[in-house]
């Protein structure tokens, strides 16, 4: 799998394009795929090390995927019972 990896701080120079192994998929949980991502403000101030909490490297921007499922165990997508 392709990432933008972040494993130090700095400026734009410090995002490389990296091969990172695929996560598992544990169960009642589905792997996305995902072809585009956004990259917010946040992102932005944790590669320059301003973000309010220290943030562990690597690191992986771009919590906003644009996904498809590509994967899911039987059991994932059932929702739980309330109450």
């Amino acid at each position: 799998m392709r990432a933008v990896v972040m494993e130090n701080y700095g400026g734009p120079e410090v995002l490389k394009v990296r091969d990172i192994p695929e996560p598992g998929v544990e169960p009642e949980h589905r792997r996305i795929e995902v072809t585009r991502s956004g990259v917010n403000f946040a992102d932005l101030l944790v590669r320059e090390d301003d973000y309010l909490t220290g943030v562990p490297l690597p690191f992986v921007p771009g919590p906003t995927p644009s996904p498809t499922i590509s994967r899911q165990r039987p059991t994932a997508g059932r929702r739980p019972h309330w109450r």
